[in-house]
């Protein structure tokens, strides 16, 4: 799902900020992810994905999300955000034969709050966020931990834990009446409480000059029940990988 391929690409960049990467500097870059769905019959598909990673004074892009880092006071730091790619959006006709007619679920701009805590432990990074949309809201805490193997490779493992609210469970996952009565498969519609999913993941970026990068990154995400009961849900889990390249100016 290109959300989750971008979302570890974010996490990737998140972390060359801890690392010192220098201000100023300007990262464009271009990869091809590989997601699969949660959503009945839906097929594991290729997304190209943009790849940015902009640093200037307080203002940053790191892969789609929009910040400004508006306090720093080591360990602690604030930023305010804008991701404007996030939830789970899908049409019916990517769904399989016999589910194809649901409405569609869009994608959703959200705007968050994330805070970033140093704990001087082994270069570890934690950082937990909370964001709001037009349909719900969602909150996130990650651990990453950046392996620096030599001045041209990182290796960022991490874990972490999504929480969503009834809302967007519901948007996203939810059933109609309206669906349930034209879906011969659905037999009732289901409104679902908020939900959760646990995330184990790493990315990897590779310096092959002073100017060019190469990434790769795979990542599986465990849902709770309140989505993975959906009429309209098959899988319990989505797995995603992927590689691309980066200039900096």
């Amino acid at each position: 799902m290109r959300k989750e391929i971008l979302t570890l690409i974010a996490g990737l960049t998140m972390s060359t900020m801890a690392l010192g990467a220098e201000n100023g500097r300007y990262g464009l870059g271009l990869g091809l992810g590989l997601g699969s769905s949660l959503y009945k019959g839906a097929e594991t598909k290729a997304y190209p994905v943009p790849m940015l990673d902009v640093d200037y004074n307080d203002f940053y892009i790191k892969g789609i999300e929009i910040g400004y880092r508006f306090y720093e006071n080591t360990p602690v730091s604030l930023d305010v955000f804008l991701d404007p790619l996030s939830g789970y959006g899908v049409k019916g006709n990517d769904l399989g034969k016999g589910y194809d007619n649901i409405d569609e679920r869009k994608p959703q701009v959200m705007v968050g709050l994330a805070v970033n805590y140093d704990p001087r432990f082994e270069g570890a990074i934690v950082r937990a966020s909370v964001m709001g949309g037009e349909n719900g809201a969602k909150s996130k805490l990650s651990l990453l931990r950046p392996i620096v193997i030599d001045p041209t490779l990182v290796i960022v493992p991490g874990i972490h834990a999504n929480f969503y609210s009834a809302d967007f469970v519901d948007y996203y996952f939810g059933v109609t009446t309206d669906e349930a009565i034209k879906n011969k498969h659905i037999d009732k519609s289901y409104s679902p409480n908020s939900g959760y999913s646990l995330g184990l993941g790493f990315a990897l970026e590779k310096k092959l000059t002073a100017k060019v990068s190469l990434m790769s990154f795979a990542s599986i995400e465990k849902f709770s029940d309140e989505i993975t009961d959906s009429p309209i849900v098959d899988k319990s889990y989505v797995l995603v990988a992927g590689v691309g390249a980066k200039y900096f100016f």
